[in-house]
């Protein structure tokens, strides 16, 4: 487990109360995703066999330590914003901050560059609730809000939803809830929905990411909640954990079964502190717990838990919160309301640079990191542990990001052309190709790690 999430706010909640929130939540993304490995119980290895952790967060290849090589450039006018899903990379252009009216311009991203495929203008509006702005549904589609653009012909059309719901993407599902907590589960390309139940604080995931992990364990798919509800996927039906009376709690998944972290928190109007108290955990079929014990003080006030892998074993939920074992943690972030650095276990200690934003008088009015909005990082190693990605909360599409660390040196990367503490623009599209684009000269630029060469 990582850092726990404080009870819910409002987007109304005071500034420092929004940053503490936001930071522990990157945690909380933490706690259930990325998580390490280790078989070492064959009853453990037979029960997380075929556990999978699917999120829309790609880890980048472990070559880019290696620096950043240029393959290609390809203009595509200035000021705009860029959004990319699967091979294909669409420019947004409005014209103004506060125009809804916006030119979507679509192009295939091949070997030696860019094909523009189509251009449209639809009226998206600019302050959808949630981040990321666009959600990659499937192969061909593109949400933002309630308008689905095809993505091979720049159709648009209307999502099945109305507007009052908050849609997410989960595996190949859009799950969409009201204020109410009534939810609905949506397949791509079809009018009614999968699933329609009561989701039991759905609605205080509004304010987190609209990207939920979901968890195939036993052939079946989870997601988690506001990280208190454990939800099937394919049914909308709450999974069952006799938990005992807890105050406050948080849900984790385990490639072998559930963690349940029973929290003693304390909320003053400037400050939020949790502290683990005891862990209870589950078999992967639920029920009543099959074990637990008291957690290991002082855990959570060593910094935001960076961990090595996803998925990983009960047992190392054990090393860490029960031993105070820190070797299945990778890093720690610290910093007051948002992570500001980071300390490799082992290894060297960095600032994690802030990143810019599209000045609010520009003709885009980009929303890769509004100043109005809190912009905390969260984090993600490459499967060998040898580069870091740095992600604000604050992004348009789930493969945006911007930065990326050498862990072993703590120095940044470079990409040539690429400012992100100005208002360039980085998107990881696959593991070896990342993209980058300058909205004041217009060029975006394909790189390949040299580390592949």
């Amino acid at each position: 487990m990582t850092d726990i999430a404080p009870p819910n706010r409002t987007a109304s909640a005071h500034p420092r109360q929004r940053a503490v929130l936001a930071a522990v939540l990157a945690g909380v993304l933490v706690l259930a995703t990325v998580i390490g490995s280790g078989w070492f119980l064959s009853a453990e290895r037979r029960s997380a066999r075929d556990a999978k952790n699917l999120t829309a967060d790609a880890p980048p290849d472990d070559g880019w330590a290696n620096g950043a090589v240029v393959d290609w450039r390809t203009s595509i006018g200035t000021n705009q914003e860029i959004v990319t899903a699967g091979n294909h990379l669409i420019a947004v252009n409005r014209p103004t901050t506060t125009n809804s009216h916006v030119t979507l311009t679509g192009y295939t991203i091949g070997d030696e560059g860019l094909s523009e495929a189509w251009t449209t203008t639809v009226s998206l509006p600019q302050e959808t609730y949630g981040n990321p702005e666009f959600l990659a549904w499937g192969e061909s589609t593109l949400v933002h809000d309630t308008t689905l653009i095809d993505l091979d012909t720049g159709r648009t059309s209307a999502a099945p939803w109305n507007a009052r719901t908050h849609p997410m993407l989960a595996d190949d599902l859009i799950i969409t809830c009201n204020s109410d907590d009534s939810c609905q589960a949506w397949r791509q390309g079809e009018a009614e929905p999968l699933w329609s139940a009561q989701a039991p604080e759905a609605s205080r995931q509004f304010g987190l990411s609209r990207l939920l992990t979901t968890y195939v364990r036993r052939n079946n798919r989870y997601i988690i909640m506001d990280t208190r509800h454990i939800i099937n996927l394919d049914t909308g039906q709450e999974f069952p954990l006799e938990l005992p009376a807890l105050a406050d709690y948080r849900i984790a998944a385990a490639s072998n079964g559930w963690i349940v972290a029973a929290l003693n928190t304390q909320i003053t109007i400037n400050d939020y502190t949790a502290e683990v108290t005891h862990v209870y955990e589950f078999d992967i079929d639920g029920g009543a717990p099959t074990g637990s014990y008291v957690a290991k003080l002082g855990i959570m006030s060593r910094g935001l838990l960076i961990y090595k892998n996803s998925p990983r074993l009960m047992s190392d939920y054990r090393t860490l919160w029960r031993d105070g074992d820190f070797s299945p943690v990778l890093a720690l972030g610290h910093g007051d309301t948002c992570t500001t650095s980071i300390e490799v276990l082992g290894g060297p200690t960095f600032d994690v640079p802030s990143a810019g934003a599209t000045s609010t008088d520009s003709p885009s009015g980009s929303a890769i990191s509004p100043s109005s909005k809190l912009n905390c990082p969260h984090f993600i190693p490459s499967p060998g542990h040898r580069v870091l990605l740095t992600a604000m909360d604050n992004r348009t599409d789930a493969n945006s990001f911007h930065f990326l660390h050498n862990l072993a040196t703590g120095e940044a990367i470079s990409f040539e052309g690429i400012d992100t503490t100005a208002n360039s623009q980085l998107e990881l599209v696959r593991s070896d190709l990342i993209l980058g684009y300058d909205p004041d000269d217009g060029e975006v630029y394909g790189f390949s790690p040299a580390g592949s060469r």
